[in-house]
Formats: structure tokens, sequence, C-alpha cells
């Protein structure tokens, strides 16, 4: 497992900030000295600076060898359900969790339309190699994937690949792997040996110290130096495609020729979203919006409902404004679901109830204000009308 870096975080959030989401969930594998919290801090502030925000954290311990990780992933995803955003993002992962992340996940139906899963090097420098073809299908269709960037027209990328391979199958093809290739990691490790030993050269004959000069080092290796560059992929079918680049400080391009040439066009190629819905999801579960069904004066709220207590429409001052901010909205690229769910009114807010503040239900049908703020607070609608 790899700790997500600033740049990693500015993708992100550039990621977030193009598609319009307001809310954002993490999700994250800490160690055991909770360095991940500090991530999590960083990346709040970022979603801040762009009119976005961290809505939850779902934070797991570190996996134990022989450890079920299944039953604080199912809790953690319960509680990511009960949240207003299906904008998740994977910080932090190790394989085990990634695997039973993702399986959970599909079970729970949070891998279907409307939902967002971004993923960072931990997972996506495993999709080709070590998830097989059929757990991609089944788990994963639709993930977006962030990974850095590997400079391939390195003149010593051939001959570093080729030694790689071999050297590693040599000594862990006795053991079960199948994949040989240099992934991300091998690429980095390569670049800051490279960069090492060039430094400490230069120490020798300059007589600075080892950080002067890796300070002062002009070395631009497999990740192209100092400037940060992501390649974003999206899973489909039994693997992915690419959907462009993003360059820290100058935002994205649609493919390495634009990246070659330093023409950032800002435009990503089209996305496949989980379930396949064919527009940008708008990062929201639909909205629960509490509607009185014997309102006290009708020009607030009217409600019509059916037999079976469905409310087929709303009308009045407060449904007015309510449509034109949504109008609104959708004119900026957000769009908002929703739907009218009833309640009755209880005509005396002292009368005696039994009440479970826990899960929001009743003994009866009928609700005072305080029932319908708690309704709130819990969740259980996301805003009501009432007078």
């Amino acid at each position: 497992m790899s700790y997500p870096d600033a740049a990693f975080i500015s993708c992100i959030v550039a990621i977030v900030k193009s598609f319009n989401w307001r809310r954002v969930i993490a999700v994250y594998e800490d160690d055991e000295y909770g360095t991940m919290s500090n991530t999590a801090l960083l990346f709040s502030r970022a979603l801040n600076e762009v009119g976005s925000e961290l809505e939850y954290s779902a934070v797991f311990e570190p996996l134990k060898t022989g450890s079920d990780p299944m039953p604080s992933i199912q809790n953690e995803l319960e509680e990511m359900k009960k949240q207003l955003s299906t904008v998740y993002v994977v910080l932090r992962s190790s394989k085990a969790f990634a695997l039973s992340l993702f399986q959970e996940a599909t079970a729970k139906e949070m891998m279907g339309t409307g939902s967002v899963w971004i993923c960072g090097n931990d997972i996506t420098s495993l999709l080709g190699s070590t998830f097989d073809q059929s757990f991609i299908s089944h788990y994963m269709q639709g993930v977006l994937g962030v990974e850095s960037y590997i400079n391939v027209d390195n003149t010593r990328y051939p001959t570093f690949s080729s030694t790689f391979k071999q050297a590693f199958k040599k000594e862990f093809e006795n053991k079960g792997e199948t994949v040989f290739a240099p992934g991300v990691f091998a690429f980095r490790a390569y670049d800051i040996v490279q960069a090492i030993a060039k430094a400490s050269v230069m120490s020798l004959m300059n007589g600075k110290s080892l950080v002067e000069n890796l300070m002062d080092t002009n070395f631009t290796g497999f990740s192209r130096g100092n400037i940060s560059v992501f390649r974003l992929i999206n899973v489909v079918g039994y693997s992915y495609k690419e959907l462009g680049f993003w360059l820290d400080g100058f935002g994205f391009c649609g493919n390495e020729a634009e990246l070659r040439a330093r023409s950032y066009s800002q435009n990503l190629n089209v996305v496949f979203w989980p379930g396949g819905l064919k527009t940008n999801p708008g990062g929201l579960r639909k909205l629960r919006v509490g509607l009185p069904a014997n309102p006290v004066w009708e020009g607030f709220v009217t409600v019509s409902v059916d037999k079976n207590r469905t409310v087929t429409d709303g009308t009045g001052f407060c449904i007015d404004v309510f449509k034109k901010v949504l109008e609104r909205m959708e004119s900026n690229n957000y769009k908002i679901e929703y739907e009218y769910v009833p309640f009755l009114m209880r005509s005396n807010s002292s009368f005696d109830y039994e009440y479970n503040p826990r899960n929001g239900n009743k003994s009866t049908s009928e609700f005072t204000y305080d029932d319908l703020v708690n309704q709130v607070y819990l969740k259980v609608h996301h805003l009501c009308f009432f007078q």
C-alpha cells in the first residue's frame, strides 16, 4: 500500500470539481499509527476550496493475516448508505481489503446506477495484473482509476522493463506469480534510486550535502521529473479504457498526443458509469422530501395522495420555491432526483406517544414538529415541509 501525496489529492479534487459533485465520502485502510487522518484532513480542506465537502470518512483498521474484514466492511457500508453522497473515493487499500470492499459494496447495491467510485494506485495497479477478469467484470464496472503516469518514451524504459521482468520471474515464478512486468511502484523506486545516485556523485564533486544536491538535481525519470502526472482510467468489461491525463498545475488532457504537445483541452473521454448510466451522475441519493398530507393552510403546501398514500403531486408556495431551486441547479449541470413522502401532522403537539429516536419509528403514522426535526437529524428524511 502507498500513502496518497498532495498531488494525488489535487487530482481527485479536480475530478470532483469537473463533475460538480458537492459531497464526497472517503474510504481508506489506515495504518497502526492513524497516519491517514492527516491525509483525510488535507482532502477535506482541498474539497472545501472548490465548494465541496467531505461528508463522511469510512476508516478501517489495517487488515491482519487471517482476520475476516467482512464484519467491519459491512458495518461501514451501512453507515455510508445513510449519507446523502454516492461519490466514494478509496484513498488507501490493500489487495485483500479491495477484494472484500467491492464484493460487499456490490452485494449492498452500492455499485449501481448513480454511484461513483474513484481509486488510486493501490487498486489501479492491480487491474492489469493481480485481479482476475471475472472479479473485474462482476464487481468493478464503471470504477474510475487514478494512477501515476509512466513515461514509456524514456530511453531507459526497454532496458529496465526487460531486466525487471527477467529478475522478477526468476525469483517469484515458482511462488505462483504470473505477471512479471514492472508496476508503477517499481518505476518510482527506480527513479528514486537514480536521483539519489546522481546527487551522491554531485556531493563528492561539489562538497554539498546530499539533500542540497537532490533539490538541485534536474532529473527526469519515468515519472516525468518534478511535474506530477496521473493517468485516468475507467473499468469497462474485463479490463479498462483510458480517459485521459491530469497534470499538476495544468489540468486535464484527453490523450498522450495532447500530453506530449502540452495541449491541455481540459476534457476527458466519455465515462462508462456504474449501472450503464448515460449521463454524468449527480453524486447524491434520491432526496426523501417529507410533505404534510393534512396541511394547516394549503397556500404553502398542497399534497395529492393516492389510496396507497403515495404522493402524486405537490403544489403551493413552498413547493414552487423548491422546484425553482432545483431548476436553477439543473441549469448548472447539477441534477437532483427526489421523491415525496407524505406524513400526517398531529394537531396536538403535546400529545403523549411512543417514539424510538434511534430509527425514527412511531407507533402511529402522525408526527409532531419535534418528530420531523428528528426525522431529518436521523436522515430518515433529507428535508421536510411543514407549517
